[in-house]
């Protein structure tokens, strides 16, 4: 690992466990995303917080209708993270020599 050069440490900026952790879940949706989206308007738009009690049926809803659609969002993304296929083939396998095989491996 080499030390940063000294235009890459005047370039560089602090940034809070905040923006590390939002930036970290803005990756995996987004692998390219940069800092500079972060401050976007929208971006980190947190959900209304639940209430214990609401005054009508219409609050309740503009209250909860995002938060399920984030949890159906989520649910989507893991679903199809689990199901890429992840198989490896090894019909040429039989044809290479051990010493191949674990060079292949490797």
């Amino acid at each position: 690992m080499k030390f940063p050069s000294e235009q890459e440490q005047l370039r560089a900026r602090q940034i809070s466990a905040q923006q590390i952790y939002k930036i970290e879940e803005l990756w995996k949706t987004n692998p390219d995303a940069t800092l500079e989206e972060l401050e976007k308007p929208g971006v980190d738009d947190e959900p209304q917080s639940v209430a214990l009690k609401y005054e009508d049926a219409y609050q309740y809803q503009n209250v909860f209708a995002p938060l399920i659609k984030l949890e159906a969002d989520y649910d989507k993304m893991m679903k199809e993270s689990q199901s890429k296929d992840n198989s490896h083939r090894f019909d040429d396998a039989s044809r290479l020599t051990p010493t191949e095989v674990r060079q292949s491996i490797l």
